[in-house]
């Protein structure tokens, strides 16, 4: 079973979970989920080391086949009011991840200047929003989910992120260049 499908059958489960608990047991074990995801990245110092982790414990992941492929048809947005990157905190609320100072201090000054009436939002330059921030936008989103890749469309400014599950690596450091939303892998 691959990563992409645990995810799959996991909200699968999740949505049948909520239909027979009561919803403040259901809000528990939510909480529990998150708090585990949480610590789990902390248990990392890097994204890399939380994937290679993540790859070991999945021993590889398994090769998709077009018949076996997990369904997340459908458009996908985020509620009104859900700016903050964790929707369990109110909007301006302290970040749950840890910035280097340079883009605390980024983070700092963006806050002092909200605070005092001016606001930028970084789509208004018509640049693509990257990562993690797409995760924010209220606008319509697709998953598409094939054998070697799964493909994440925003349909603001055509916005698209591909996650290679063909078993590649990253490129060499001599070939990368900078892409608004990462260059990512998967399994």
């Amino acid at each position: 079973m691959t990563g992409i499908e645990k995810v799959s059958i996991s909200f699968v489960a999740l949505m049948a979970l909520a239909t027979f608990v009561p919803e403040s047991l259901a809000a528990q074990d939510n909480a529990t989920d998150k708090q585990r995801m949480i610590d789990m990245g902390r248990d990392h110092a890097t994204a890399e080391d939380l994937y290679r982790a993540l790859r070991e414990e999945a021993a590889g992941g398994q090769t998709l086949e077009w018949d076996g492929l997990p369904d997340w048809s459908g458009v996908y947005t985020r509620g009104r009011g859900g700016l903050s990157f964790d929707p369990d905190q109110p909007p301006g609320g302290a970040p749950t991840a840890q910035l280097t100072p340079e883009y605390q201090a980024r983070l700092t000054q963006r806050m002092e200047l909200v605070s005092q009436g001016v606001e930028w939002d970084p789509i208004s330059t018509c640049a693509p929003p990257g990562h993690p921030r797409w995760l924010t936008e209220p606008f319509l989103k697709d998953f598409v989910v094939t054998p070697d890749q799964t493909y994440l469309i925003n349909e603001m400014v055509n916005d698209i992120r591909r996650i290679y599950t063909d078993g590649r690596d990253h490129p060499p450091a001599v070939d990368r260049y900078p892409l608004f939303n990462g260059d990512s892998i998967g399994f």
